[in-house]
């Protein structure tokens, strides 16, 4: 199924899943958070913060809230801004979403807790409980590797049913699992799908989906923007020669890591745009320096930064 590229959606194109920049001394480093909601703002489609490239849940709550105000403050509505809801319950989650539109973000999105195994029924209670609580724009958000869980498409279509519920971002990389979201979900109106595998991008946009949700938009925002345009003007061979770059420079952050590793990696590569520092939410690290060396040659030694960056 190939979605129309030229329907009007609210969320489309590269949100990205910015990073929680944190400054030396523990808290929130406020500057950065401006200086990547602004790149961001100018290149990207939308900002997602608090999701798992944001080290959402490791974020002490008060400033979860400081980076929510500052990142609405600096995209000054240019872009849709997304924060992520994750918590062990539903009335945690309902909390945190109610806050975190009162301060002025688009949308909330809704993941499930990761500690008990849960049955089909108990997502969907779950759901169903923070989409009604919340009461405003909800987004879904599978992501098995994180949760443990493997949200199925029927409990999802179920609930794109629901008023508020207005789009599912999908991270999930099982066989077969992107046609049948596309098949089930893709190509509506007033749906937004969106996939959170960066390397399945293009192929998902020719299965129904109207957007991508890719870490490595934080580092490269302006070629994930260009390969947004190559597919919506219909130029897949030149999208899909964006897809194979950013899947080599974007494996290169990942190159025998752990997730937490990869988000160090992904922060180690802003550094090299002076966009953030270095330090993760405990109880991540930064990358020991070896690994760190190691990275930055191998971007180097790609094109993926600059000479002088690297240093």
């Amino acid at each position: 199924m190939t979605m129309n590229l030229t329907a009007k959606h609210r969320l489309t194109g590269a949100i990205v899943p910015i990073v929680t920049p944190r400054a030396a001394d523990g808290g929130l480093d406020e500057s950065a958070v401006d200086r990547l909601t602004e790149l961001l703002a100018e290149c990207g489609h939308g900002v997602f913060v608090l999701g798992t490239t944001g080290e959402g849940p490791l974020v002490p709550p008060a400033e979860r809230r400081l980076l929510v105000e500052r990142s609405v403050r600096a995209a000054r509505g240019r872009v849709p801004v997304l924060a992520g809801i994750s918590a062990a319950t539903p009335t945690e989650a309902i909390e945190a979403g109610r806050r975190y539109l009162s301060d002025g973000v688009d949308a909330v999105v809704a993941l499930l807790p990761g500690y008990f195994p849960l049955s089909t029924v108990e997502m969907q209670a779950y759901f169903e409980a923070v989409v009604d609580g919340v009461g405003g724009p909800v987004v879904l958000y599978n992501i098995p590797i994180t949760t443990h869980h493997s949200v199925p498409v029927e409990v999802v279509l179920r609930l794109s049913e629901r008023r508020n519920v207005i789009g599912f971002k999908d991270s999930e990389r099982s066989e077969g699992r992107m046609e049948k979201v596309g098949a089930a979900l893709g190509g509506r109106d007033d749906f937004a799908l969106l996939m959170g595998v960066a390397a399945l991008s293009v192929s998902a946009l020719k299965h129904g989906y109207c957007g991508m949700v890719p870490s490595s938009a934080n580092v490269w925002p302006e070629r994930w923007r260009d390969l947004w345009e190559a597919a919506l003007a219909g130029r897949w061979l030149e999208a899909g020669d964006h897809q194979r770059t950013l899947d080599l420079w974007g494996d290169l952050l990942q190159k025998d890591l752990s997730l937490g590793g990869s988000l160090a990696a992904l922060k180690l590569a802003l550094g090299t745009r002076c966009l953030c520092g270095p330090d993760m939410w405990p109880p991540l690290q930064p990358l020991p320096s070896a690994v760190a060396d190691r990275v930055k040659r191998d971007l180097l030694s790609v094109g993926a930064i600059a000479f002088d960056a690297a240093r």
